[in-house]
């Protein structure tokens, strides 16, 4: 099983605070997508496609990702970039691909 991990403290953070409600959704929804099928951190953009099928919408939402440094644009899916405060204080992120598969040899 693989874990997506929100701080208490998410919401206050700088690169959160100006997201718009949307923008947010989408990133804590977009993480779990990729924890859950062990992406390593990868979206699909058709995934983020069919979560939001206005393309007008969706590129103000991938702007705002984009520009607080939470998203990198590739070829054909995003990047999530952790969200890490201090050396070990990560504000959203998940585990990776290996992580999980030891994890379940355990």
């Amino acid at each position: 099983m693989s874990w997506v991990f929100v701080d208490d403290g998410f919401d206050s953070d700088f690169r959160i605070e100006g997201l718009s409600l949307d923008a947010t959704g989408l990133l804590v929804r977009g993480t779990s997508h990729s924890a859950r099928h062990l992406l390593d951190g990868r979206l699909p953009k058709r995934w983020v496609g069919r979560r939001v099928p206005s393309a007008k919408k969706r590129a103000r939402i991938v702007r705002e990702l984009v520009a607080e440094g939470l998203w990198v644009e590739r070829d054909d899916h995003y990047e999530i970039v952790p969200v890490v405060v201090g050396r070990d204080e990560t504000l959203i992120g998940h585990d990776d691909r290996a992580t999980v598969e030891r994890r379940r040899d355990d």
